[in-house]
């Protein structure tokens, strides 16, 4: 038995090729073709499995050549590629393994990579991640210090990144390397100095990226973390419930009348047509861009909500609450009520597909309407987490290349299948569309999509609009005196940033 098995190992070597990887002169490490599939995974484009070169070659900090060889001849490049691995890709074709550069074949066959250049020996970094599926993503962060020895990467989870940062600073502790984030942080982690610009890597990552995530993490006129993935709002609809009343589904595009109308037939003395966190500015700015609005925040900071298009959305919303087309509740009653089958549609976030899921219930999403009456669409928010690296990190080489490895395909791919993210990588974005209707209707709304601003008086709206949206909804004050006053307090603080 034991000769019949050392037979098929010394076959299979004479069928399937060896990749051998060579860095100054010297044997790095050999790849058979085997152990090469075993860490590969499909590859978009191209439907083979394939594996990138930041997965399989040394991690390096400059590379003075790269030559490719096979059995007919080699090709060497000459420009440093060290910052642009995660891009090359080895492509099974089925009997040899080919060389991706962008995309694009540019050898074949190969048998031998050398590589003549600095490599990062050592290092140790810190990473502070966040939010849904963590265990997975420290599955993913552990997979990358497995392929490359000598380095160590401890992560953290941590529920609230930007304030545990700022304090640790404050008290000066100990900084992580790498901080997982989302666009509102931005603001106040530029100012407090505990990040630095990404400019410098994401020039080399923007063509891979969805351009949606191009300005997601920027403010004045930098780029302060390389987004990994995004959540965007819907509309979460009972299947069971509308097929009880016999409500056609929603379709991809939908306006608002018919969500007014689907939302009346679908009320009774048991079930809630729809619901939605109407406190919450977060749920709120859609229906202001719906009805006109271009921006929440303007060019020079200033936030103006005592404008037609707030006046109107907020008119629309109370109308809409008083008629009972839709009824307001904090976003855990709300989630109750549709988790028991007792509401018809709810506007939620992508996050929250995972827990439907899991619940087995019987639902399906819709993209957020479109506003006939403005001609615009209601736009939901899209909500993307990244990583920036902090500015007094003592390994910042290392801090790049582990981000690099979270924006390839392969972690992209598993990452955001598994909890229905997003991901920001062009390739597994375009493919996972095609392949889940869930998913397809989530990209439909990224197209429609509002990016969450970066700027510090996003922040100041979201919280005071929480307040004066209450005072409206309850009859307290009337909507012109809940504008009028949110203005003058937006103003009072804008001014007092900007001196």
């Amino acid at each position: 038995m034991k000769r019949y098995v050392f037979f098929l190992l010394i076959l299979s070597s004479l069928v399937f090729p060896q990749i051998r990887i060579h860095l100054n002169g010297e044997l790095y490490a050999s790849f058979q073709t085997e152990e090469l599939l075993k860490i590969s995974y499909d590859l978009p484009k191209w439907n083979g499995p394939g594996v990138s070169f930041l997965e399989i070659l040394p991690l390096m900090e400059e590379i003075g050549s790269l030559t490719l060889e096979n059995d007919r001849g080699r090709m060497t490049i000459d420009d440093d590629v060290s910052d642009k691995l995660w891009d090359f890709y080895l492509l099974w074709n089925g009997k040899n393994w080919d060389v991706l550069r962008e995309n694009t074949v540019i050898f074949q066959d190969l048998r031998d990579i050398e590589i003549v250049g600095d490599e990062i020996e050592g290092g140790e970094i810190e990473v502070w991640i966040s939010w849904e599926g963590t265990e997975k993503l420290k599955e993913e962060i552990k997979r990358f210090e497995k392929l490359h020895k000598g380095i160590k990467v401890r992560v953290v989870d941590v529920p609230k990144t930007e304030g545990k940062l700022l304090t640790v600073m404050k008290a000066g502790g100990k900084l992580p390397d790498v901080v997982m984030v989302q666009g509102s942080f931005i603001s106040s982690l530029k100012r407090a100095r505990a990040i630095q610009s990404l400019d410098y890597i994401f020039k080399d990552v923007k063509s891979a990226l969805i351009e949606k995530s191009w300005k997601a993490f920027e403010l004045d006129g930098r780029i302060w973390a390389i987004p990994f993935y995004l959540d965007t709002q819907m509309v979460f609809y009972n299947r069971k419930l509308f097929r009880e009343k016999k409500i056609p589904f929603p379709r991809k595009d939908w306006t608002l009348s018919e969500m007014e109308e689907m939302a009346s037939s679908l009320n009774d003395e048991d079930t809630f047509g729809l619901i939605w966190n109407a406190y919450s500015a977060y749920w709120f700015i859609p229906f202001q861009l719906g009805s006109g609005k271009e921006r929440i925040v303007e060019e020079d900071g200033r936030v103006i909500i005592d404008d037609e298009a707030t006046k109107e959305a907020i008119t629309y919303v109370y109308d809409s609450i008083k008629k009972k087309t839709m009824y307001a509740m904090e976003r855990d009653a709300m989630v109750s009520f549709f988790a028991r089958g007792k509401v018809g549609m709810i506007l939620g976030g992508s996050f929250m597909i995972p827990e439907f899921k899991r619940l087995d219930l019987d639902f399906s999403v819709a993209p957020y309407p479109f506003n006939e009456r403005k001609g615009k669409n209601i736009s939901p928010l899209l909500d993307f987490k990244g990583f920036s690296i902090v500015r007094k990190t003592k390994e910042p080489v290392l801090a790049r290349r582990l981000i690099e490895y979270l924006i390839s395909v392969g972690v992209q791919k598993r990452f955001c299948e598994n909890f229905y993210k997003l991901p920001v990588n062009e390739d597994p974005f375009k493919a996972m569309e095609e392949n889940d209707d869930i998913f397809e209707t989530a990209f439909e709304s990224v197209k429609i999509g509002y990016i969450i601003p970066t700027s510090r008086m996003y922040r100041v709206y979201k919280s005071t609009m929480w307040k004066l949206l209450r005072l409206v909804f309850s009859g307290k004050m009337s909507v012109k005196e809940v504008l009028e006053k949110g203005q003058k307090i937006l103003d009072r603080i804008w001014k007092e940033g900007t001196k």
